[in-house]
């Protein structure tokens, strides 16, 4: 099994459903690159984790990933400072 490095981003959540909390420009940790069929797990820089539901569909453009999952769609912006 491959390790996963963890990556520092910026999330936003959009287009959520009621029964989700819009997320803006919130910082923090991912466990490596999201994949199809698992949850992405962020550790926030204010304390807070989240574990989303699976992946559905991951697209990527330089240092920008949309992520969509079963409840949600996420832009992750990778925090390369």
């Amino acid at each position: 099994m491959q390790q996963q490095q963890p990556l520092r981003v910026v999330l936003s959540r959009d287009g959520s459903d009621a029964n989700h909390e819009v997320l803006r420009d919130a910082h923090g940790v991912i466990l490596g690159n999201p994949h199809v069929g698992e949850p992405v797990q962020v550790y926030f820089d204010n304390g807070r984790y989240l574990v989303t539901s699976k992946v559905k569909r991951v697209a990527q453009t330089g240092d920008e990933m949309i992520v969509e999952t079963a409840n949600s769609t996420y832009r992750l912006h990778l925090d390369n400072n």
